[in-house]
């Protein structure tokens, strides 16, 4: 008996040597496996994908855009990041974009700053009429102070902002007459964004406005349902509009910048390289963008003309008649935005 319980003993202190030699063996290889990750957790993460939300088609500039921002990205995060982009509304009308950044079903969208302000009143700011003379004027706003508070009011809503691309001045297409004065608008059924500003903007005018998701508009105006619609010459072009109306009166009654938008929550789970790889690709698309838009514009005109479209330039003196009729905008929006930042943006355009 005492032999087998020595015997047992000697195995049982065999058993936990080799167990024990194990772990130590292991261990070792673990911190040494620790630090080899560490060195090349990059080279092994996950490519992440930005699914991009966009109502316009595959053809608008703000598409080429995107694909130039998706190029960017890609290239300085080492493909860590790639940019899905969905066309035609297919992710919904901008409001639902802007919803599914809001909630994370999409990554990314870049509106117009009007819808914006269904989510955030003080973005009316950017649809004051005739508040930026010029694209001049506009850049500087956009790219400073007073642009990045604005882009830092988005993170009370669940949304990074940033920065803005260009969507150009808005200006107004109807079936009916040649526009050139304030009173010709009189009576006109109009399209328009679900944006108070706009609507009561176009009813100072003496139009009859109709807010209506951008998916209806085609059928709406070809059947006589509205007379016209007003947005960017970009848009105009690329939804066909010139097959539905016969006259577009280059107004430039407000400057649309587009606002680009990213889900607050996938952009503060980035690493700081990444955060800082879209950030160079939001500058370089910026720079592109704004420079196709530009060279775009006669291009558009004169395509607009060829369709069979007349295109009316307003004098200066017929553009200061729709300015000046427009003035009370200002007053009557002054609380709607918020007194303080109205003052600071007719400080900031001087």
């Amino acid at each position: 008996m005492m032999k087998k319980g020595f015997a047992f003993l000697l195995l049982l202190g065999v058993v936990l040597g080799t167990l024990i030699g194990c772990n130590s063996s292991e261990g070792n290889s673990q911190s040494g496996g620790s630090e080899n990750d560490d060195s090349s957790s990059e080279g092994t993460a996950e490519a992440q994908i930005i699914s991009v939300a966009l109502t316009l088609s595959e053809n608008s500039s703000l598409y080429e855009t995107w694909e130039k921002f998706g190029e960017v990205v890609e290239a300085e995060s080492d493909g860590l990041l790639t940019v899905e982009i969905y066309p035609n509304g297919e992710k919904g009308n901008d409001r639902e974009s802007i919803e599914g950044v809001q909630v994370g079903t999409i990554t990314a969208t870049a509106p117009s700053t009007a819808p914006v302000a269904g989510f955030d009143e003080t973005y009316s700011v950017f649809d004051l009429p005739f508040l930026f003379k010029d694209r001049e004027t506009a850049y500087n706003v956009l790219d400073g102070t007073v642009g990045q508070e604005m882009l830092d009011r988005l993170e009370n809503i669940g949304m990074k902002g940033l920065g803005y691309w260009e969507n150009g001045y808005r200006n107004l297409t109807n079936s009916k007459l040649p526009v050139r004065t304030p009173e010709d608008v009189e009576g006109l059924k109009i399209r328009t964004m679900e944006n108070n500003m706009h609507l009561e903007t176009w009813k100072l005018l003496g139009a009859n406005p109709t807010p209506m998701a951008w998916a209806d508009v085609y059928v709406s105006l070809q059947q006589g349902a509205l007379d016209g619609q007003e947005n960017p010459l970009s848009i105009i072009y690329d939804q066909k509009v010139y097959e539905v109306n016969d006259y577009v009166t280059l107004t430039g009654h407000v400057y649309s910048p587009f606002v680009v938008l990213f889900n607050k929550q996938f952009y503060d789970g980035l690493s700081p390289d990444l955060q800082a790889a879209i950030e160079t690709a939001m500058e370089e698309a910026k720079q592109a963008n704004r420079q196709l838009v530009l060279e775009e514009e006669d291009e558009i005109k004169a395509s607009l003309a060829e369709t069979g479209m007349e295109v009316i330039e307003l004098t200066a003196e017929e553009k200061a008649a729709f300015q000046e009729a427009t003035l009370p905008i200002y007053d009557q929006f002054s609380d709607v935005i918020g007194a303080e930042l109205v003052e600071q943006m007719l400080e900031a355009v001087k």
